[in-house]
């Protein structure tokens, strides 16, 4: 991919590769790493490799929506500097439950996702401001929401 070479090169702080029907994460991102933004919504991509929580650290916004991740990357737990995460339109099921390492998070999004819990540790997070979680199965919240003091 000619625009991720171009990134890599040039250290740019942002890549978009929204909607160009990748069945897979290129590997070649992974070396990008002065990235901060990285959109990898409208794809197809089924997992991201465990690398990402090792080459990516500095991100800060991730979307990876409208894909076909079956379950919540676990790589993901390691982006400790993630500021907002889209991972909505994915039949994930479940959260990550130790999604309190996300401790900057302010933003994240997890609509039509065929969730039906949230786990404890999403009361965790000091930081965060929005939370969606619309069109899913959710019986119950976790009585730590109560927690959320900068929840918007």
């Amino acid at each position: 991919l000619a625009k991720v070479e171009k990134a890599q090169k040039s250290k740019q702080r942002s890549l978009n590769l929204e909607d160009f029907d990748l069945i897979e994460f290129p590997d070649i991102i992974l070396n990008c790493n002065s990235i901060r933004s990285l959109v990898l919504q409208r794809n197809k991509i089924p997992e991201l490799p465990k690398e990402v929580g090792i080459h990516l650290r500095g991100l800060k916004y991730l979307s990876i929506q409208f894909n076909n991740f079956q379950s919540f990357p676990e790589c993901l737990k390691h982006l400790t500097s993630l500021v907002s995460l889209n991972i909505s339109h994915n039949p994930i099921r479940n959260l990550l439950e130790d999604l309190d390492s996300f401790k900057e998070l302010k933003y994240l999004w997890c609509n039509s996702c065929g969730l039906t819990s949230l786990p404890k540790a999403l009361g965790y997070l000091p930081k965060l401001e929005t939370f969606g979680a619309r069109n899913n199965e959710i019986g119950v919240l976790p009585d730590t929401v109560v927690n959320l003091k900068e929840l918007k």
